[in-house]
């Protein structure tokens, strides 16, 4: 009778299986996590630049109309600039060319996006709120414009402030 040999065959244990998954999950999962954390504060720094441009759009406005109202031979604070300069907060639509307060209930709270175009008429509603506010006298105002977004349950905001001079000071 012939005896025959046991033999085993060579192959992973329980551990060098466990350790070779551990090691490809965190190969894999690691790039992945730092991927949605990119796209995350891309998002962020995307709502910062169209927040910021919001606020320029709105400081442009009020210069537009005080040079139009200067130009025209009228008070640079003519119609509804003084409305905004008495202490009231406004809403900006350079869409609709429109100045509201924003106390008077008409004045939509979020700015909508329309076919690209920021308005407070038509469109959904974005994330972004927009106030203006106008301080000063004399030769000189002082107007603030800022505009309010919530991210992850925080509230963030730009302000933009921009000083305007009355280059036609009436005699």
């Amino acid at each position: 009778m012939e005896k025959k040999k046991i033999q085993f065959k060579t192959g992973l244990t329980l551990i060098e299986t466990l350790v070779a998954i551990s090691v490809l999950l965190i190969s894999v999962v690691g790039p992945m996590v730092i991927y949605s954390r990119n796209i995350s504060d891309a998002r962020f720094a995307g709502n910062q630049i169209t927040a910021y441009y919001l606020a320029q759009e709105a400081i442009e406005f009020v210069k537009y109309r005080v040079y139009t109202n200067l130009n025209n031979g009228n008070s640079w604070m003519f119609g509804d600039l003084s409305s905004c300069a008495s202490g009231g907060v406004c809403k900006v639509d350079t869409v609709n060319d429109d100045l509201c307060l924003s106390i008077n209930p008409s004045c939509a709270t979020f700015i909508k996006l329309n076919n690209g175009i920021y308005n407070y008429i038509t469109g959904p509603d974005t994330i972004f709120k927009r106030d203006l506010s106008i301080t000063g006298s004399g030769y000189e105002l002082i107007v603030t414009a800022t505009v309010y977004w919530t991210r992850f349950g925080k509230n963030k905001k730009v302000i933009v402030i921009e000083n305007i001079f009355n280059w036609q000071p009436t005699p």
